[in-house]
């Protein structure tokens, strides 16, 4: 069945984008050299880690009504170098903030429902590394039974 009210249902039946994956469709050809992934790196004892990166994690959401989601995601830029770090989440952030109209991968962005701009944030879990963070909430609509 092909239609997004499979008989007996009141609200369609529509998947939520998995914002991850799609944060990371729509930044990577905007920040140039900069890794993007979803998790940090764990690179070799021995290995070159003087470029920073950026991490996408998936901040939950809300889903409003039947038809879309609001998908809050986080930034997180990282360098040992603290103006670079900031440097990694105001690109991305700048970019993400920018994204109401465009067609990601299938997916539409409705709108920039929140954003929180970039601050330093200590993360424990990574030492000798500076992170920046910021916050955005895209209010994506689902797609037709995952179409």
């Amino acid at each position: 069945m092909t239609s997004g009210f499979p008989q007996g249902f009141i609200n369609p039946v529509l998947e939520p984008a998995d914002i991850e994956w799609l944060a990371m469709a729509y930044l990577t050809p905007y920040m140039g050299a900069t890794p993007v992934a979803t998790r940090v790196p764990n690179p070799a004892n021995n290995a070159d880690t003087v470029n920073g990166f950026l991490r996408v994690e998936d901040g939950g959401g809300a889903d409003p009504n039947p038809f879309w989601s609001n998908l809050t995601w986080f930034l997180h830029g990282y360098s040992p170098d603290e103006v670079e770090a900031s440097q990694i989440c105001r690109t991305a952030f700048k970019w993400a903030r920018a994204a109401r109209g465009q067609s990601i991968a299938g997916y539409y962005v409705n709108d920039v429902c929140h954003a929180v701009p970039p601050h330093r944030l200590s993360d424990p879990n990574v030492i000798g590394l500076t992170r920046y963070r910021a916050m955005i909430t895209w209010q994506v609509p689902g797609l037709i039974q995952g179409s």
